[in-house]
């Protein structure tokens, strides 16, 4: 399918569809792995306790939930995609989000040097740390948009002209929060 490019309008009219769409996609993805690692220690146990009487029942309607949610997911994604837009991952919007950031951090005049990619590792890596802690198995824009200018700062170097006398680090911070306002969030 070749690539379809939208206006600002027709975008902002797709949006809440498709807001729904990945809502329900994750929730669904998150469901089936829920299940996956349930029937993986069912699985365990018939294995350790050689063979004895497995819960089926229970089993049955795990393996039944997790072929529902299978198809909830993929129908989610065919939606998606009907609309003309492109899924590549659940979760690798996020990655392009972290890259632009990081390319935004190079491109910007008030900064004499951008983030490296180890930059860019860091922050992925806080961000998931920062989902895990607040109970969270998978990052969300929120996560990376709070943690940007904290993991960012020391890495950059603010432009000689643009420096508060004895400030670098406040100023980084302040240019990177302004940044993080400015780069869009893709869907």
């Amino acid at each position: 399918m070749a690539d379809k490019f939208f206006n600002r309008e027709e975008a902002e009219a797709m949006l809440p569809l498709i807001e729904h769409c990945l809502n329900e996609a994750r929730e669904s993805k998150e469901k089936v792995e829920d299940l996956d690692r349930e029937l993986s220690r069912a699985k365990t146990e018939i294995m350790v306790l050689g063979g004895s009487f497995p819960p089926y029942r229970k089993l049955a309607t795990n393996r039944s939930e997790r072929e529902e949610k299978m198809t909830t997911l993929q129908e989610a994604v065919e939606r998606i995609q009907e609309t003309g837009c492109v899924v590549k991952d659940l979760d690798e919007g996020l990655v392009d989000y972290l890259l632009a950031l990081t390319r935004a951090t190079r491109d910007n005049e008030l900064l004499g040097l951008g983030v490296s990619p180890r930059g860019a590792m860091a922050l992925r890596k806080a961000a998931q740390a920062y989902a895990f802690v607040n109970g969270r198995t998978y990052c969300v824009p929120d996560d990376i948009k709070r943690l940007a200018p904290l993991v960012f700062a020391h890495r950059v170097i603010v432009n000689a002209r643009m420096e508060t006398y004895g400030r670098r680090s406040e100023d980084a911070e302040r240019i990177l929060r302004e940044l993080v306002n400015q780069v869009p969030v893709p869907l």
